[in-house]
């Protein structure tokens, strides 16, 4: 059954993802070496907001795996969805000459895009599926006091020191890899079996979430500053914009809180976030393909509103269509393979496949 809170907190969450794209790959979030405007200050700030985007998603993931049994059809399915993407852009982009070449490496991106890495959080994520099995035997087999002491080890190990250390860490993969989702999954698996009452007080959340969304801008922003008239910390600048940040970690997880305890009452959302929240993933395939990931930037003409007044108009309505956009595509795709899959021609391969997917699921679980 769906839950229309998380519906929208994973809509938001795409929202932001998409919001993150436009600002870095857009070229809107100027150097601090560079001259500053008044977008300019403004663009690091939407860059704060957005930057919990992909913890969100690894929290609403554990939130909902950790009391679910293994099933290896949503890996199946996921990898097709995502080969949908890679060869179809590919394959729309040579067919309209938008990409004059396609080599053998190209391919092979294309085709094997989880060993490629073609989207990183899609590896990492069904990295994480298939560890689980594995995941959930060990959070259902301890205690509070014992997976506490397990999620703050990791903190201290990959998120404490760069946090508070203004120097580079050379074990930081910035949250951009298995090691990390691992960490947010343990900490979702944990909100789910102990919760937290502390902060299930929506007055304590409505404090916690500004103050901690403003300390990381001004962290930012100071450690601009510094670098702009000393030369130094360039590498913290953008620290709390990546996934392992204490500061974006808890940005991440006073949001969820708040929308875990939310009740939607508004029939207009109530109809359509369930609709569209199951379509929400192909946003990021689409706009993050490696064919278009800086080529729809320039076609939306982002630079050139970056430091004008018609930024935020921009912004918004940009956003929007990306998203609009990819949920349309990823409908048809869905129903496209729901027609295939009931094809008769297809149906004894479905039978088999079913019957094989049965047999590894219960050899897992």
């Amino acid at each position: 059954m769906r839950q229309t809170n998380f519906d929208l907190l994973r809509i938001i969450s795409m929202l932001m993802v998409v919001s993150l794209h436009y600002l870095s790959k857009g070229g809107v979030l100027t150097s601090f070496v560079d001259p500053f405007n008044g977008n300019s200050y403004l663009a690091y700030f939407l860059e704060t907001l957005s930057a919990p985007a992909v913890n969100l998603f690894v929290l609403l993931s554990g939130y909902f795996l950790v009391k679910t049994s293994f099933k290896i059809e949503k890996m199946i399915s996921l990898v097709g969805q995502v080969l949908f993407y890679t060869l179809g852009i590919s394959f729309v982009l040579l067919a309209m000459g938008i990409v004059p070449e396609y080599g053998f490496y190209d391919f092979v991106n294309d085709i094997l895009p989880v060993q490629m890495e073609h989207y990183w959080f899609i590896t990492a994520y069904l990295l994480l599926f298939a560890f689980t099995p594995l995941l959930n035997r060990a959070l259902l087999s301890m205690n509070e006091k014992q997976l506490r002491a397990v999620i703050l080890l990791l903190l201290v190990l990959f998120s404490l020191p760069k946090t508070i250390l203004p120097i580079t860490i050379t074990i930081d993969h910035k949250g951009y890899d298995l090691i990390w989702f691992l960490c947010v999954y343990l900490i979702a698996g944990y909100i789910r079996l102990f919760g937290n009452s502390f902060l299930e007080n929506r007055k304590r959340l409505a404090i916690l979430l500004p103050v901690t969304v403003f300390s990381g801008y001004l962290l930012t922003i100071a450690y601009g500053l510094c670098f702009r008239y000393t030369g130094k910390f360039e590498d913290q600048v953008l620290e709390v914009f990546q996934y392992n940040h204490l500061i974006n970690l808890a940005m991440a997880v006073f949001v969820f809180y708040w929308f875990k305890n939310i009740e939607i009452k508004n029939k207009i959302l109530q109809h359509w976030v369930p609709k569209i929240s199951p379509y929400v993933l192909g946003v990021y395939l689409l706009h993050e393909q490696l064919g278009v990931r800086y080529l729809w930037p320039k076609w939306m003409q982002v630079e050139n509103y970056a430091s004008g007044p018609w930024f935020v108009i921009h912004y918004i309505l940009t956003t929007c269509t990306i998203f609009i956009a990819g949920v349309l595509i990823d409908a048809v795709r869905h129903n496209m393979s729901k027609y295939l899959g009931g094809l008769s021609l297809i149906r004894p391969i479905k039978n088999t496949y079913q019957k094989v997917i049965l047999k590894i699921n219960q050899a897992i679980n």
